[in-house]
């Protein structure tokens, strides 16, 4: 993989879509006035969410399959970031003893890490109590 695979085309979907417009714009004010507060709120995530959405029924409307590619493969890579994330935490908790750990990832990984927490803690012999600040799913 090199810098030419990532994805770039937010400003064509941007261009394409008023809706996008909105709700970046809707991101950035929310941002601005709750500060990282918001960022660990469920009606965030779901903004995250339907921009996801508008990205991709932008881009089935644009029909550019490379564009596609990209944009999907992107995802994919965040997909794996977040097993990566998690399989090194715990492979690190089989490796040493600690009281207490803090654990930071970005806005657009928290959810979809909440969610494969119960599966590791299902298949890992180790088990790690998880405490997440100002979650509220």
């Amino acid at each position: 993989m090199n810098e030419k695979d990532l994805f770039n085309g937010y400003e064509s979907i941007a261009k394409r879509s008023p809706e996008y417009i909105e709700l970046i714009n809707t991101q950035r004010s929310l941002i601005g006035l709750k500060g990282h507060t918001i960022l660990n709120n469920s009606n965030f995530h779901e903004l995250l969410e339907k921009m996801h959405a508008v990205e991709e029924s932008t881009l089935s409307e644009i029909n550019d399959p490379a564009l596609s590619y990209k944009y999907n493969y992107n995802r994919m890579l965040d997909d794996k970031r977040d097993d990566e994330m998690l399989r090194n935490i715990y492979h690190y908790s089989t490796q040493h003893l600690y009281n207490k750990a803090l654990f930071i990832c970005g806005v657009d990984h928290r959810k979809s890490i909440i969610r494969k927490i119960s599966a590791y803690e299902r298949r890992e012999i180790s088990k790690l109590n998880w405490t997440f600040y100002n979650s509220d799913f």
